[in-house]
């Protein structure tokens, strides 16, 4: 768990979120971090889903509307953190 990998110029690592390995993609360039609905939808038993207004730009230009977010433990090494996690509906990685 916790180690960085480079694959195809994409930098990624398998953190845990409520006991669970998950690989995140990590975007050096992104403002915040994103999940896709469909893991949130997963995690939503243990976590709770809030309600947030933000328009995102994405690395293709276009804009997207966030309405929801959702509030997870990411565990990487031996660090464990609290992080606000915007749900995007059309992602390609699970967690970024």
């Amino acid at each position: 768990m916790g180690k960085l990998k480079a694959e195809e110029r994409q930098l990624s690592a398998t953190v845990l979120i409520d006991g669970v390995g998950i690989e995140a993609t990590v975007d050096t360039g992104a403002t915040a971090s994103f999940i896709s609905e469909e893991l949130a939808d997963r995690l939503q038993a243990a976590e709770e889903v809030l309600p947030t207004r933000r328009e995102v730009r994405m690395a293709d230009g276009r804009y997207e509307d966030v309405t929801s977010m959702i509030e997870v433990d990411i565990g990487l090494g031996e660090r464990t953190v609290r992080m606000q996690l915007l749900i995007l509906h059309n992602i390609i990685d699970a967690l970024v």
